[in-house]
């Protein structure tokens, strides 16, 4: 009789001496096998017999996943103490359950080192292991400070709580129509800092600016625009679809 199991979480296949094991803690499960490690996100639902039948099922699922392996994320400098750390999908095949996704899709954030440390936007929640790795990489033991959040689309702010376990003290930055939608979404409503069109924010060498450009493509949406370096983090305003290497 095939027993139902919720699943919703990650995956873990970890490389052991033994036979194949099944572990459910939460929704959490663990596989452990001599066939290879990996990790990777499953559907809500699962159904097996044992941990061979599991096993089997998720052959083709480890194949995929030592190849990602091989081709990790990784920070990407940008400027002086200013790091891509944006993941590539090419798990996913449609986008919001409606826009295919032939090249994948980047999920892109950034990170400034400065005085204090700024996050911008984050990640889709599937991909957080890769984002945490490659921002805490990029820190080597800092804490961020602040998180900004130009845009609310889950694919910008999957990571969001995430974030906030690691790093509690963080401020979140974002204006009016930012908070209602971050308090609906993730019930996150303290330690925030509102800006309105034209604030600034002091980060020790630099001086964040920041402007709203509602419907571009929802109404919470603003930039950040870096003026020492000319540079613009614009969310989605000119966002398309494919991952950043080519995928």
């Amino acid at each position: 009789m095939l027993k139902k199991v919720s699943l919703s979480g990650i995956l873990l296949l970890f490389r052991v001496k033994s036979v194949p094991t099944l572990c459910l803690e939460g929704n959490i499960a663990a596989v452990a096998s001599d066939k290879g490690c990996a990790r990777f996100r499953l559907g809500d639902i699962a159904y097996h017999r044992d941990a061979f039948e599991v096993f089997d099922l998720l052959t083709n699922f480890a194949k995929n996943i030592r190849l990602n392996q091989r081709h990790m994320n990784n920070a990407i400098k940008i400027k002086d103490n200013i790091y891509w750390i944006g993941v590539n999908d090419r798990r996913t095949h449609i986008f919001e359950n409606y826009w295919p996704l032939p090249k994948g899709v980047a999920y892109n954030s950034y990170v400034i080192a400065d005085e204090k440390v700024v996050v911008i936007d984050t990640v889709e929640r599937s991909r957080m292991d890769d984002y945490l790795d490659s921002l805490q990489a990029v820190l080597q033991g800092r804490k961020v400070d602040y998180l900004i959040i130009n845009h609310m689309e889950p694919d910008h702010t999957g990571a969001i709580k995430n974030l906030l376990c690691h790093y509690p003290d963080l401020t979140v930055v974002g204006n009016c129509k930012t908070f209602p939608m971050l308090q609906n979404y993730y019930g996150v409503d303290s330690n925030l800092l509102e800006v309105k069109e034209g604030d600034s924010l002091n980060i020790g060498k630099r001086t964040l600016n920041f402007y709203m450009v509602p419907m571009l493509h929802w109404p919470e949406t603003m930039v950040t625009y870096l003026p020492g370096e000319n540079i613009v983090f614009s969310g989605d305003v000119f966002g398309a679809f494919g991952t950043l290497d080519g995928g």
